[in-house]
């Protein structure tokens, strides 16, 4: 993965982990608003990240699009 350089204006150079979870639901919004509807709005519960993408993989799973596995609680998602 390219980290972007320290003084970068990109979207996710950012310092710390909240920051970072605010980043990454804005651009999710920006980006799949449009497939996932007013479900989006799952983000803002404190599980919102897990339940959109068990949204999306069953939506690719739908579409005969091949899903990665969902990781179990007990999984580090950096696994």
């Amino acid at each position: 993965m390219v980290l972007p350089a320290a003084n970068s204006k990109h979207i996710f150079n950012v310092t710390g982990t909240n920051e970072l979870r605010d980043r990454l639901k804005m651009w999710i919004r920006q980006n799949y608003s449009d497939i996932l509807g007013p479900e989006v709005n799952m983000l803002d519960l404190p599980n919102g990240f897990e339940l959109i993408e068990t949204k999306l993989h069953r939506l690719m799973r739908e579409k005969g699009m091949k899903a990665p596995e969902l990781k179990t609680a007990g999984e580090s998602m950096a696994a």
